[in-house]
């Protein structure tokens, strides 16, 4: 029988005390292998247990982020902040849930956040899902890292769309608005108009992304480690924007999607 140690699992993470991390991740094999571990030794399995790992691995002085994207606001539902599901994994709708994070405003892409610049990232009002005043935008600045389990980029890796926007040359992708109404965090209900950058939908636009990691090993982006048969990479944002503007300007977006030259 095959067992996991989260706590060996996080203690051997290329992420530092004081880090800012963005968690992706499809937990299913990591947590199964662990749960299997608790019932061995006749303990209850803690599902918030990795949430509170890393917390306490980066520190008071480090963030922990989880997406918590929602798409319903795009087909005309309302969006309540303090209730609409992150409809993007099990364990982020843990973190989203716990009192010690709070949630971005954004109804299509949030995040829910713990620690050193919770506050900040939860006081900005972009209404442009990839917008230069965005939390992909501070994540990239502030120097985050993207720890991603068990899942490819090109299922996960979201950055992505906020590197094309700021190029200002993709032409598979446009600016659509949704209108729509909000709920805040008090309850009240306004009509609101938030954007995000779409790919032409009549047209053959796929996201691809994987093909990048080569030049992410390269410039030294990326950490790339397996933990039994999970495999990990650690992406420093920062580093990553510069490899994903310059494949967009030099080499046309290829190694971030497949799509016919308009």
């Amino acid at each position: 029988m095959e067992f996991v140690s989260l706590e060996d699992f996080v203690d051997k993470l290329p992420i530092e005390e004081g880090d800012h991390v963005l968690v992706s991740n499809d937990i299913k094999k990591l947590y199964l292998k662990a749960m299997k571990l608790a019932k061995h030794n006749h303990q209850k399995f803690n599902h918030e247990i990795l949430i509170d790992l890393l917390i306490k691995k980066v520190g008071p002085q480090g963030t922990i982020a989880f997406p918590t994207y929602n798409y319903d606001f795009c087909h005309g539902v309302p969006y309540d902040i303090k209730n609409a599901p992150c409809q993007v994994g099990a364990l982020n709708n843990l973190a989203m849930q716990r009192s010690d994070f709070k949630r971005t405003k954004h109804p299509i892409f949030s995040f829910a956040v713990a620690g050193f610049y919770q506050a900040k990232m939860v006081a900005l009002d972009n209404t442009d899902a990839f917008a230069s005043n965005s939390p992909f935008a501070f994540m990239k600045e502030h120097h985050f890292k993207n720890l991603i389990i068990d899942v490819s980029l090109q299922h996960s890796f979201t950055f992505t769309h906020y590197v094309e926007q700021m190029s200002g040359i993709v032409k598979y992708r446009f600016t659509k608005n949704f209108i729509g109404d909000y709920i805040d965090v008090d309850g009240k209900v306004t009509k609101r108009t938030y954007s995000m950058f779409v790919r032409y939908l009549d047209r053959k636009v796929v996201n691809t992304v994987d093909p990048i990691i080569p030049k992410l090993i390269e410039t030294n982006a990326v950490t790339m480690m397996d933990y039994g048969d999970s495999h990990i990479m650690v992406i420093d944002l920062y580093k990553d924007y510069d490899v994903m503007m310059d494949d967009i300007v030099n080499n046309k977006s290829r190694c971030l999607c497949d799509y016919d030259e308009i």
